[in-house]
């Protein structure tokens, strides 16, 4: 259950009524802007908490809201907008595969290329043998499918 501190909700007024509700899903913040005059969900949005680049504060919960209402931006249902880059260690959300994480090794435009690891103590270790996989990169996201930020690229330890 999540730590009601972690969920805010905010009423707008102008300049349309509205409501943003902000929810921690995880490692990430996702900010839900709904028009109060027929309950509709106008917008939402990812705020990874692993983003420096782009951290969620409430001036940014509102400038998306205002975005969604004044300039009637697009519902943005997508992943969460933490960069995957190499050498990232990613934990799989998914309730079958527990304790399974994942090193990126490789990014195009629309997959990353990551091997399975195994975490015995601080230290991230191939699988015997190294397998390797293919994921989109809409599942980098804090969802029950999707998948969790461990360590960013600089942090990661070499365990070869």
């Amino acid at each position: 259950m999540a730590n009601p501190r972690d969920n805010l909700s905010l009423t707008l007024t102008e300049p349309e009524d509205g409501t943003v509700l902000v929810v921690r899903r995880g490692d990430a913040y996702e900010a839900i802007v709904r028009d109060d005059t027929n309950g509709a969900i106008r917008g939402r949005r990812w705020f990874p908490a692993a983003n420096p680049d782009e951290p969620m504060t409430w001036r940014t919960a509102l400038e998306y809201a205002e975005q969604v209402f004044t300039l009637g931006a697009p519902l943005d249902s997508s992943a969460p907008k933490t960069s995957v880059r190499v050498g990232q260690v990613w934990g799989d959300n998914d309730p079958r595969s527990t304790g399974r994480k994942v090193r990126v090794v490789e990014v195009d435009d629309t997959h990353a290329t990551v091997e399975a690891y195994i975490h015995p103590g601080a230290r991230h270790l191939h699988s015997k043998p190294p397998r390797r996989s293919r994921i989109r990169l809409d599942r980098f996201r804090p969802t029950a499918t999707g998948y969790r930020l461990l360590q960013d690229a600089q942090e990661v330890p070499d365990g070869r």
